[in-house]
């Protein structure tokens, strides 16, 4: 049986941090690690995805992105 507090605590595991983030981002005190987390997620975070997601879908793929001949 469902109840409110099955709703209530992954919403607020949610909103909790996306509220303090919010905050934090308007009250500008927090600036130089938000620019740490943009770097890490653009540099980091965006290409591990793109490969992982590449090695899931098309694992002959992977091969060929350095150059290399497919392997027979």
């Amino acid at each position: 049986m469902l109840t409110y507090t099955s709703y209530l605590r992954p919403l607020l595991l949610v909103l909790a941090p996306l509220m303090i983030g919010i905050l934090a981002r308007r009250t500008k005190k927090l600036d130089p690690i938000f620019k740490g987390i943009y770097a890490l997620v653009l540099w980091a975070v965006l290409p591990v995805l793109v490969f992982g997601s590449v090695a899931i879908q098309r694992p002959d793929q992977m091969y060929n992105l350095g150059g290399q001949l497919p392997l027979r």
